[in-house]
């Protein structure tokens, strides 16, 4: 063997050596061998040329070459180099031969270095195609599977969005897909696993060509025939009797299993995409195939399916994923009027005999609970990544859906078996009775659809009179019981129905109470599940003082929760209780900020070493908002910041320099806060402003608006510092950047105009060479902005600039032969020029509207406050020594100041009256929720009633007026026509109903979202607006904008008396007296001020 080979095989032994010396020699041989020539040709020439060669360093020869591929054949991360052409194709030229005669284990890595290697086809993998069908038209299986997985990675690759791909893709199709029928209809007879694995191949590649746009081959109606007929037959076929030996989990993945997974794909697809197309569509590409699908196709599919779930019900083996896969084909059944009309009349045997027993207390959920129970949790909350899981949590979807879309008939039916028979059933066992186990799972099913129905049930009017009645009958009761998987899901139950108003507020109190008491249960579910509950309950004025009184305790509980099961949902419970409580959560807040960081850091470890730990990556993100909100309720004892800085700015660092988008929304509160709050900002704080300015310009050019608070802390805080560190010429370069380059969204270029601001008005007379940089910058790009938005800020860079200092300002304007075209534009936007008169007509209201003034597009008071300052501010100036160009505008000057303030005063009056209005709801409001909820008889919780409820169909199931306390759903939304935020109903004559598609097994949805957010930012680059409220609070905010200018007036008319008499005697009259009547109104406000201090 070539010496080099050899070194290169050693060092692949030794990289799964047990002794450290040799695993790290070996890996940093690895590392520094990438970039030599001919590496990874020689990865690929051990992991497959040389069959000698033990099969663990061809193992670990092929990874490496695998992730070579996937980094460097084509280049998508910052610092990779490409991979050498005669490399490139050296594995071309061989890697559809190593698929056919390679060990399984290299094999699977090489499927993955092909998916590479695709992308070269046609141009540079020519022999693809010939080599491919040679394969698949061999008699030796190795072959044909390799032809398999070719095929399938090439047409999944080819993306058919692209017009050229697509048309390739409809190539291959025409010329392949033919022998791959043959092919499944032979193997279809066979049961052996090498058969199932090639069947399961071609069931993936016809998904692949399938997923987006039915390609023509299979739209010509003899061939779909055909290959429906083959799919019917694998999907009925009956499981074979060599799997039922197998454990239930490695059964559920044999390939048998999987091949109807992916073919209830297809049929899911196919129904979603032909159920949509109206007959009055027939632009759409599916509209012509559409009714031969539906026809013929939609009822046998949907029994097809529906005789799985009838094999299950008589007791055969049907793993959950299949399960979740049929039931999620029926979430779309439900809505076409021919499917509908075929499941209508089996629903209730469907769900009383099928899908119920499915969301029942099962053995392996009782084992999940006891040996693992953050999983367990995860599981309730609808959050649980297990396949095994899924099926339970698509029935409740689907019985959620199904209600709330098809029939409020079933509303009542379902709502009647499970509170009329299946609790009604438990609460026959008197207290202290104990109830079988059947029961006890029967109860669990029952509650989980209960807190499923939750939205739909606390809207329907023939529902809302027994919900309190149910809660006490059968929920509260187990918050107390023995039985402990039905004490943690009574937990969620009851927080579900938080918004529920109590005839007995005694009745919710107690069931807080209970909960409470669960939170320090000493069973992990059953204190997780309450604990979590109280992020709902909390949301009620009932429940505050209860939770008050034992907030020490439960903060410990929800910290050592934290510590043991990386929850998302117990960390939000921890966000609202700091926000709801926050002067008892800040004596503890230093040791609080200690263990989040903590658990961050390792959160973030655990993620960055697994991509796919989604559950930490999630949890670290919801411990980043906690860290965050309680950063803010430091606020009224600022003293505290430097002792949080050693937890929270390790993170902001550590985020800032490895890039990492994902936590960076939190990370940017947490540096507002602490610029806002320490005086003065500490060292630790201005460390992190040069990543801040790093990410604006390279990695996080989105995140503009959000910085700009920290822009306004740091540089207003702390000037000298901003003045001295250098921190001038980033932001310096951050408004070069986003306000002369117009691949910038004008968004960004607005905020970052209003960054501009912010060094003007804080530096005045310290930064008089940024001047001229700040009004060119600004006027290039006012004359490309597209949006009024944009131009308005543009315009008010210069109005900072002026008012920094208008001889300056007005110099340059000058020196440049900006002025005329800079005040035209100027006052014109203030003060457009007058329309063409037209004949009146109409009623007088309608003449007083249109000869209307138009409403300037400084839309804010900040806008109006910076306009007035700076014209007002050219009154600074001796008449006499402006030039001429000025001049001239002097007198439509005073006319823009003298609008502005007027509008000025009428909108801050309008947005003081709207203040004081919603301080007197909130206040009427508060009356309407006594603190205590009033005396009430003594209800015994524990006593299981019996009685039945009669739920009447009074035709309101889908009535959407709002619960009966007038608030909002938990998850804030208060829908109307039945829309819940997933899919957005409509039937036709037919009775036909069309929605948004919520779920594809394929990358579809995310082509569509990505040309959905590209359409939404081309519109938004249309028109922006900012609020009041947005941004920062500048200290131009604080000057008085009459004073101000008729500090100016008295000014000028002192100084230069004759021709500040001959600017006004040009005002109209009205305008005249508005200017006496400033005059006036600026005395008695100065008078006011002199009289407060």
């Amino acid at each position: 063997m070539d010496p080099a080979l050899q070194q290169l095989c050693t060092a692949l032994e030794n990289a799964k050596s047990p002794n450290d010396a040799l695993r790290r020699s070996a890996a940093e041989f690895l590392i520094n061998a990438q970039s030599a020539s001919g590496f990874v040709a020689a990865l690929f020439r051990v992991a497959v040329l040389l069959p000698d060669i033990p099969l663990k360093i061809r193992q670990m020869a092929a990874i490496n070459c695998k992730q070579a591929t996937e980094s460097r054949w084509t280049v998508r991360t910052k610092g990779a180099v490409e991979l050498p052409e005669d490399e490139k194709a050296f594995i071309r030229e061989h890697i559809l031969d190593a698929l056919t005669n390679t060990h399984r284990d290299v094999r699977v890595q090489l499927e993955l270095v092909l998916r590479d290697a695709v992308v070269d086809f046609p141009h540079k993998f020519g022999h693809f195609g010939n080599k491919v069908m040679s394969f698949l038209t061999s008699n030796e299986p190795a072959l044909i599977y390799g032809g398999l997985v070719a095929l399938r990675t090439l047409c999944r690759a080819l993306d058919p969005i692209v017009p050229e791909q697509r048309a390739l893709s409809h190539q291959i199709v025409d010329q392949v897909f033919p022998l791959l029928y043959n092919l499944l209809s032979h193997l279809s007879q066979f049961d052996a696993p090498d058969s199932a694995e090639m069947q399961l191949l071609i069931v993936k590649t016809m998904w692949a060509v399938c997923s987006v746009q039915l390609p023509p081959y299979f739209q010509v109606e003899a061939t779909h025939a055909q290959w429906m007929q083959i799919v019917f037959h694998l999907m009925s076929r009956p499981e074979p009797a060599s799997l039922a030996s197998l454990a239930p989990d490695q059964r559920a993945k044999a390939a048998f299993w999987k091949v109807k997974k992916w073919i209830g794909f297809f049929f899911r697809r196919q129904l979603n995409r032909y159920s949509r197309i109206g007959p009055k569509e027939t632009d759409s590409p599916n509209a012509a195939f559409a009714p031969i699908w539906m026809n013929n196709y939609s009822v046998p599919t949907l029994n097809c399916l529906l005789g799985i779930l009838h094999t299950k019900r008589a007791g055969s083996f049907v793993p959950e994923r299949i399960v979740a896969v049929i039931i999620d084909f029926l979430n779309v059944a439900i809505m076409p009027a021919i499917t509908w009309q075929a499941m209508q009349p089996i629903m209730g045997e469907l769900f009383r005999d099928v899908l119920f027993p499915l969301v029942c207390f099962t053995q392996s959920d009782w084992e999940r609970f006891q040996e693992d129970p953050a999983e367990w949790i995860r599981m309730q909350q609808g959050d649980a990544g297990d396949e095994e899981l899924w099926g339970s949590q698509y029935v409740s979807s689907f019985i959620v859906n199904l209600v709330r879309y098809r029939t409020k008939e079933f509303l009542i039916n379902v709502m009647d078996y499970i509170v009329n028979q299946v609790m009604a059933e438990s609460n026959n066992y008197a207290a202290g009775q104990p109830r079988p186990a059947d029961v006890l799972s029967r109860k669990f099913g029952a509650l989980d659809l209960f807190a499923s129905l939750g939205r739909t049930v606390k809207k329907s009017k023939s529902m809302k009179p027994h919900l309190e009645q149910i809660l006490a009958n059968h929920v509260l009761p187990e918050l107390r019981t023995d039985c402990l998987f039905l004490r943690a899901k009574a937990c969620q139950v009851f927080s579900v129905y938080y918004n529920v108003t109590f005839q007995n507020p005694q009745i919710f109190v107690s069931g807080v109470e209970m909960v409470l008491a669960n939170v320090t249960h000493e069973d992990e579910c059953v204190r997780g599940q309450a604990t979590i509950a109280l992020h709902l309950l909390i949301q009620s004025d009932l429940s505050r003082d209860v939770i008050h009184h034992v907030l020490p305790n439960v903060i410990d509980v929800v910290f050592n929760l934290v510590d043991t099961l990386d929850n998302q949902d117990i960390v939000k419970t921890l966000e609202s209780l700091i926000a709801t409580f926050p002067d008892d959560i800040v004596p503890r807040a230093v040791d609080a900020i200690k263990r989040l960081s903590e658990h961050w850091f390792r959160l973030v470890s655990a993620a960055r070493e697994d991509p796919n730990d989604d559950i930490s990556a999630v949890t670290a993100l919801h411990i980043g908002g906690a860290i965050a909100t309680l950063c803010d309720a430091c606020a009224k004892t600022p003293q505290i910041y430097p002792l949080l800085e050693p937890y929270v700015i390790p993170i902001c660092q550590l985020v800032l320099k490895e890039e990492m988008t994902e936590y960076l929304d939190e990370v940017v509160k947490i540096l507002v806060f602490l610029s806002l709050h320490e005086t003065p900002v500490s060292e630790n704080v201005w460390n992190c402003f040069p990543g801040i300015c790093n990410m604006l310009t390279t990695w996080a050019a989105d995140y503009v608006a959000e910085s700009l608070a920290i822009f306004d802390n740091l540089i207003a805080r702390s000037t000298d510092k901003f003045l001295s560190s250098g921190a001038l010429e980033m932001v310096l370069n951050i408004y070069t950047e986003y306000v002369t380059n117009t691949k910038r969204s004008e968004y960004a270029a607005g905020n970052a105009s209003q960054i501009m601001e912010v060094v003007l008005v804080y530096c005045r007379g310290r930064v008089d060479n940024v001047v001229p940089h700040a009004i060119r910058t600004a006027l290039q790009r006012y004359s490309v902005a597209k949006s009024e938005s944009l131009r308005v800020l543009c315009l008010e860079v210069v109005a900072n600039a002026i008012i920094y200092n208008p001889q300056l300002a007005l110099g340059f304007l000058e020196s440049q032969g900006f002025t005329n075209d800079f005040f035209t534009h100027w006052l014109n936007t203030i003060m457009p020029p007058p329309k063409k008169q037209k004949k009146k007509k109409g009623s007088k209201m309608r003449r007083r509207v249109e000869e209307a003034p138009e409403p300037t597009p400084f839309t804010r008071l900040h806008d109006k406050q910076v306009c007035i300052m700076a014209l007002s501010s050219i009154f600074q100036i001796p008449i006499g020594t402006l030039p001429a160009s000025i001049q001239q505008f002097l007198p439509g000057v005073l006319a823009c100041i003298l609008k502005l303030q007027d509008e000025f005063e009428v909108q801050r009056a309008m947005l003081e009256a709207e203040a004081e209005e919603e301080e007197d709801s909130d206040a009427e409001e508060d009356a309407t929720h006594p603190d205590a909820p009033a005396p009430a008889d003594h209800v015994d919780l524990m006593q299981r009633k019996t009685d039945k409820f009669d739920f009447v169909d009074d035709g309101d199931a889908d009535d959407n007026d709002g619960d009966a306390d007038g608030s909002f759903d938990e998850d804030g939304f208060d829908d109307e026509d039945g829309d819940d935020g997933f899919f957005h109903v409509k039937a036709d004559d037919e009775g036909n109903y069309e929605f948004g598609d919520d779920q594809d097994a394929e990358d579809e949805q995310e082509r569509i979202a990505d040309e959905f957010w590209a359409k939404l930012a081309d519109a938004h680059e249309a028109e922006f607006d900012f609020d009041d409220d947005e941004g920062f609070s500048s200290q131009l905010d604080e000057v008085d904008p009459v004073i101000y200018f008729i500090d100016a007036m008295h000014a000028m008319t002192q100084r230069d008396g004759a021709l500040a008499q001959q600017l006004i005697a040009q005002l109209s009259e009205r305008q005249q007296k508005m200017l006496n009547t400033l005059d006036a109104e600026a005395t008695k406000r100065k008078n006011e001020q002199n009289t407060k201090q």
